[in-house]
This record gives structure tokens, C-alpha cells and sequence, in this order.
């Protein structure tokens, strides 16, 4: 989605972060490493964040305190960074029997209760590993409020540290980052509740390319179905959710049938409404719903991926339309229903029904 910062990305620039530290003494506290403001789109539902080390003396095993406000955030997973195996472990709060020794005044502002999840950590040689950088990678769940501008801090401690020997290794206090939310681009090129697909160039030797089929100015909508057409000398290979904005999704893909009066008769519907034509085209169906609530989140709904003529030349352009026909689109209402009871249908005519793929000039 936007974009969040790679985890690969986050590992560079905190190496660039620790390499200050890599010229200090030996006989200093070893210390966490944050990445100080990790940004990602207002649409996103889950935010990477990477943690590394600095003076480290030898460490066989540690156990961290990775902490948040538990209605902002909540931890997705974690994953293991360079040189360390990471297993999560339990998570409770700051002022549990287990955690509230480690979060004290002054260190810690005296009433702010966070949520703690530990992460248990220990060398992947087996021996002492005195290697600085990203040594631990974590996936939030953003729970809380998250439209443009706002901030998340989150941090860390370590509960406890030892070197083969068994001699503990103390650690120089926490160490805390935050997660910015930037504003949803689109919202600023459409005015109205929409549905697109963002266009993508690729260079002449390029074997695929993706594009995104988002959602921008959402009323809220239980229910949507796209059909997405596209030129028959593109394929598509995946067809994949991203943002969750809806419990199902499922998707058709359809390479080997073109668009014909023998196709789908919704499809049919929906290229007539949208005024496409059907030859040369190949198409795929998405179908996203819920149910029982409208969901009125803004973002991705899939993600597509596909693969690309051998012979590309400089130039070339792709196009991918998409259209839906008359009750693709619904909408929850107690006022609202048709005749039979059934879900509010909703208009939208798209702004920008088109976008391509393009293959940068020389």
C-alpha cells in the first residue's frame, strides 16, 4: 500500500543508525536501536517495525519487552532479524505481577499502563553473538484511530540477558520509535466513493508487473463485485487481498476464456454498462463481502499480479479497465432495501476506469 518501509529497507537504515555506536568502547552498555518514525498509508490495517542492538559485548540468550498502547496497537507476529531466533511469547500488561518491576518511574510515566508482549531470543550459532544490527522484526496490528498525522509510539526493554557463561548482560535503559500514518493519496484525486486500479510502468526486460484495485471514499458497503479486463497478452497469475477491509474474498481468473456472449452473463452486464469492448480481452472476477456489517474502510482490495509479453518493446502500454453491473455494489440500510428485503444497492460511476501498464521509454 503504500507504501510501509520494507523490512529490508528498516534494516539498512538501522544499520545506519548503529554505526555511530560501532566506534564507541568496547567496555560499553550494550543498547536497543529504534528506527526513530517507521510511516505508513492511513488505509494500512498492520505497520513492520525492526529493532537492532549496538555495543554488544556476546549474547547467548535474551528475552525483550516489546511495549505499546494495547487501543493503539497489538502485536501480528514477530520474526527473527540477523543473527538471533525470535518466538514470541506472552503478552499482558505493564502492570501484571510478571512485567510492572520493569516499568517504574522515572524511567516510565507513573498511570500509563501498556500493553507488554515478550519475545524470548537466542543466538543462531549457538555460541555468544557479539554482532550489532537488526536483530528482531515486528508486525502491529493498528487497532486504535489511524487517519492521517496520527503517531503510535511503541519500545522496548529487555526482561533478561546472558552470555554462554551464564553472566548476565545489563542493558542501557529502552529504547522507543514511532509509527506516523500518512494521508491516503487518492483521496485527493477522487472526490467520491470510486473504485481503480493505480498504474504501474516496468522496465523493457520486466517479466511481470503488479497493480493495485483500491478503494478510495468508502460510505461503507457489505458486498462488491469487479470484474477487472484486461489485454489478452497480458496473464494474470495472482489475484491476492492485502488490506482485509472485508471477511471473504474470492477470485476467478479467467486467462484461458476471452470475454464472449458464451462468458459469464454478469460480465456481459457489466462490459455493456461500462461500454468496453470484449475483443482481444481476457477477464477476472473479484467478489469481497462481509454480510453482516458494512465495512467502509478505504485500500487495497487485491492486488494484481501479472506476467508480460517475452518481447516488450520501449513504449508499450497495457490497459486494465474494470466495470460491475447493476447490484455489484451493496449496502446495509435499515431504511433501504428492495422490494424483497434485500441489501441497498449502490451507485458509483468510476473516475478513471482505466489504467495501464507501461514499459519505460529508452
Amino acid at each position: 500500500m503504500k507504501k510501509f518501509l520494507s523490512v529490508f529497507v528498516m534494516a539498512a537504515l538501522l544499520a545506519a543508525c548503529i554505526t555511530p555506536a560501532l566506534g564507541s568502547s568496547a567496555a560499553s552498555v550494550p543498547s536497543f536501536v529504534v528506527e526513530e518514525n517507521t510511516e505508513y498509508e492511513e488505509n494500512a490495517s498492520t505497520v513492520d517495525v525492526s529493532f537492532g542492538i549496538a555495543d554488544n559485548p556476546g549474547i547467548s540468550e535474551m528475552t525483550v519487552l516489546v511495549y505499546y498502547l494495547g487501543d493503539q496497537m497489538s502485536v501480528s507476529g514477530v520474526t527473527s532479524g540477523d543473527y538471533f531466533t525470535a518466538t514470541q511469547g506472552v503478552t499482558g500488561k505493564s502492570t501484571s505481577a510478571i512485567f510492572k518491576s520493569y516499568f517504574t518511574a522515572p524511567e516510565f510515566e507513573e498511570g500509563t499502563v501498556y500493553t507488554v508482549t515478550t519475545v524470548d531470543l537466542s543466538s543462531t550459532t549457538g555460541s555468544d553473538e557479539a554482532n550489532n544490527g537488526t536483530f528482531l522484526n515486528v508486525t502491529f496490528n493498528l487497532d486504535g484511530e489511524h487517519a492521517a498525522g496520527a503517531e503510535f509510539t511503541y519500545g522496548i526493554k529487555v526482561m533478561s540477558a546472558t552470555n554462554l557463561a551464564g553472566d548476565t548482560v545489563d542493558f542501557a535503559g529502552k529504547a522507543e520509535g514511532r509509527v506516523t500514518s500518512l494521508p491516503d493519496p487518492y483521496k485527493e484525486v477522487y472526490d467520491n466513493f470510486t473504485v481503480f486500479t493505480t498504474e504501474t510502468t516496468v522496465d523493457v526486460d520486466a517479466g511481470e508487473a503488479t497493480v493495485d484495485l483500491r478503494l478510495v471514499n468508502n460510505p461503507g458497503i457489505t458486498g462488491i463485485r469487479v470484474f477487472i479486463v484486461y489485454d489478452e497478452e497480458l496473464e494474470m497469475t495472482a489475484m491476492e487481498p492485502v488490506d482485509g477491509i472485508f471477511f471473504k474474498d474470492e477470485f476467478t481468473i479467467s486467462n484461458d476464456l476471452y470475454a464472449s456472449p458464451n462468458a459469464n452473463q454478469g460480465a456481459i452486464e457489466a462490459f455493456d454498462n461500462m461500454g468496453l469492448s470484449v475483443e482481444g480481452k481476457r477477464y477476472a472476477i473479484l467478489l469481497a463481502h462481509d454480510y453482516t456489517e458494512n465495512r467502509d474502510s478505504d485500500g487495497v482490495l487485491a492486488r494484481l499480479t501479472f506476467d508480460l509479453p517475452e518481447d516488450l518493446q520501449a513504449g508499450d502500454s497495457f490497459p486494465i479497465d474494470f466495470c460491475w453491473s447493476t447490484g455489484d455494489v451493496l449496502q446495509l440500510s435499515d431504511s433501504e432495501t428492495d422490494e424483497f428485503g434485500n441489501p441497498a444497492i449502490v451507485r458509483l460511476t468510476p473516475d478513471h476506469p482505466t489504467c495501464y501498464i507501461h514499459v519505460a521509454e529508452d
